[in-house]
């Protein structure tokens, strides 16, 4: 499938609103939703308030936006069947779901993006920019929940993070990146539209995240040209998928550091140090993705995906 520039941009601006208006709607009813299973904060109080739900946005409530994510995935699915099947006439399948050992590459993916924010907490220790205190107490609260209710949460965030993650790829690297690369498929400007918008999108869709600052925008930036490189090497989203689903669960939950502003629940007890001369390594209370070693880290991984073939196509 060929594009014109016209085609392309006019797909992928279409696509990308319909994702934002219906995606944010399933988001909302899923914060509703999230909310009223939680009850009343306040007896003789409705469950749902605009008060309730503002504070879900500004503190960053884990639980309540991985909820709205989980109820919008099916809808961002839903909006990119509709634009494949009327829109591009193809099949769903060419977003990046085709290609050869499907789930290998999702779980490899998985593994590597679940380890590598480990280095990120063993630095961080090592450096005094965080504090050790032990298992943490799953519920949040001064007691630790029983085994079977860790290891339900445990699932529970493992898949809603897969949601999540997929969702994000199926949207950016997915339908966009594969609609610019239809238009720009070589020449000159390839990795700026295939890579770099993509990438751009991306990073702006966390700036209303809690204690964003703008070495998490470059971060994230850098995120997303890590991930657009691995689904153009790759040929298929599926490693892509596994990696932001594996990284983003296993730096919140089982590596317990905030992940991108949001602390979801997690297993260790691990403390940002209030001062440490290390901060700027690990970053603040937004998370190790607003810190100089995720910089390095991200900027090493995507110079090995990088193909030399692009190295004149910026």
């Amino acid at each position: 499938m060929n594009l014109t520039a016209r085609a392309a941009l006019s797909r992928v601006c279409g696509y990308l609103g319909a994702c934002l208006v219906l995606g944010m709607g399933a988001q909302y009813l899923g914060v509703v939703a999230y909310l009223t299973a939680q009850g009343s904060a306040t007896p003789g109080e409705p469950a749902v308030t605009a008060a309730r739900l503002r504070q879900v946005v500004e503190r960053g409530d884990a639980d309540a936006l991985l909820w709205a994510t989980v109820i919008a995935a099916p809808v961002f699915l839903l909006v990119t069947w509709l634009f494949r099947r009327f829109v591009d006439r193809a099949p769903l399948s060419g977003v990046g779901f085709e290609g050869r050992a499907r789930w290998s590459r999702f779980f490899l993916g998985w593994s590597a993006g679940l380890w590598l924010p480990g280095l990120l907490l063993g630095l961080g220790l090592l450096s005094g920019a965080y504090r050790w205190g032990g298992i943490g107490s799953w519920n949040g609260g001064g007691t630790h929940a029983g085994g079977a209710t860790i290891a339900g949460g445990i699932l529970l965030y493992a898949l809603g993070f897969v949601l999540q993650g997929s969702s994000e790829e199926l949207i950016v690297r997915g339908y966009m990146q594969r609609t610019l690369l239809a238009w720009k498929p070589e020449g000159p400007g390839r990795l700026l539209w295939v890579v770099f918008a993509p990438s751009l999108l991306f990073a702006a869709g966390h700036l209303g995240n809690p204690a964003f600052t703008p070495l998490a925008f470059v971060n994230t930036l850098l995120a997303g040209v890590v991930f657009a490189l691995l689904v153009l090497r790759q040929g298929s989203l599926w490693a892509a998928m596994g990696a932001h689903a594996g990284w983003n669960f296993g730096l919140g939950v089982i590596w317990s550091l905030p992940v991108s502003g949001l602390a979801p629940r997690h297993l260790l007890d691990v403390q940002l140090v209030d001062g440490a001369s290390a901060s700027w390594l690990l970053g603040g209370a937004y998370g190790p993705e607003s810190g100089v070693a995720t910089t390095l880290l991200y900027t090493g991984i995507a110079l090995l995906l990088r193909n030399p073939r692009d190295s004149g196509a910026a």
